[in-house]
């Protein structure tokens, strides 16, 4: 049996996308198609990143771009994709993208200087791709999105929608000072 297989591959000569066999023992030649190489399996998307497939496809195809066409295209791909996964599911899905932009000082810092309150910027790009964000985080918002920061101004989901999912904290505002300037002498 190996001798056989040995012999036919040896014996065996490609063209193009086909293959012809020559067994000169039976003096003939038999066409056979290539040789298949073994289908990858494909990488499943999470819900999370279908549906910001479909929100990113949906939005472009929007004639008014604005904030509130943004919240309505985003439920819109959230209710598309099915019952099992709901708005809270995707946010909690979003919060590990929003904590990674939201934990690096670097991008605290590129959002000061252009003006940019950091958490509406990190919506705004965590929406994006994922390619997005690690670019933002390596090379800056600047290289990212250029100085057209327009629709990063008003966030696109409100902050209070993730504080039940916010377990590092990242969300809570600095604690502000309930004290007069005035000292109270006791």
């Amino acid at each position: 049996m190996e001798k056989n297989v040995n012999y036919v591959a040896e014996a065996t000569e490609v063209k193009g996308s086909d293959a012809q066999v020559l067994n000169s023992s039976f003096s003939e030649v038999k066409t056979v198609s290539a040789v298949e190489k073994p289908k990858r399996k494909s990488k499943k998307k999470s819900d999370l990143e279908k549906t910001l497939e479909k929100y990113r496809n949906l939005y472009r195809r929007q004639v008014t771009k604005n904030v509130e066409t943004r919240r309505a295209v985003l439920h819109s791909a959230i209710n598309e994709l099915g019952v099992s996964y709901g708005y809270e599911e995707f946010l909690k899905d979003l919060y590990s993208r929003l904590f990674r932009l939201l934990d690096s000082k670097r991008f605290e810092q590129d959002c000061t200087s252009a003006g940019l309150i950091p958490y509406n910027a990190a919506v705004y790009i965590a929406l994006q791709s994922t390619q997005s964000m690690y670019n933002v985080l390596d090379c800056g918002i600047v290289s990212q999105f250029g100085t057209e920061f327009s629709e990063m101004k008003t966030p696109v989901i409100e902050k209070a929608d993730f504080q039940p999912y916010d377990m590092w904290k990242v969300l809570t505002d600095a604690p502000v000072s309930t004290q007069s300037s005035e000292t109270v002498t006791a």
